[in-house]
């Protein structure tokens, strides 16, 4: 599903501007006889200098939408979707800030300088 949307980015060191991405239709990967999964997989390389440069994800925006008849009935939204975090490898450093009552998701790396692979799931 992440071609159906926009991402934005930036330069190494620098912050991106905050991009809110056009609704995507996703109604070809539903199937009701099993659960929809959504996920943001962050993976982080080892330094290759001694420094931390794994980047800090910060997701603003995620509402899912059900249309009946031209109206958009809300199902879930970033604040109350019930995310789960999952440290896939065991790196004791970098998470996934989920405050209901923050503006944002945010994946922190703590300057981690090892690999690491971490997810952030919700089953609806």
């Amino acid at each position: 599903m992440s071609d159906r949307l926009q991402w934005s980015t930036a330069a190494s060191g620098a912050v991106g501007n905050r991009l809110v991405s056009p609704m995507a239709n996703i109604q070809d990967l539903i199937d009701i006889s099993k659960p929809l999964y959504f996920a943001y997989k962050y993976t982080g390389l080892a330094s290759t200098t001694g420094a931390a440069q794994q980047r800090t994800w910060r997701i603003y925006e995620f509402n899912v939408y059900n249309t009946v008849q031209d109206d958009l009935l809300l199902v879930t939204n970033r604040a109350n979707a019930g995310w789960r975090a999952v440290n896939y490898n065991g790196t004791e450093k970098g998470k996934w800030e989920l405050t209901a009552n923050s503006t944002m998701i945010y994946y922190n790396p703590e300057s981690n300088l090892l690999p690491a692979e971490q997810w952030l799931l919700r089953r609806l």
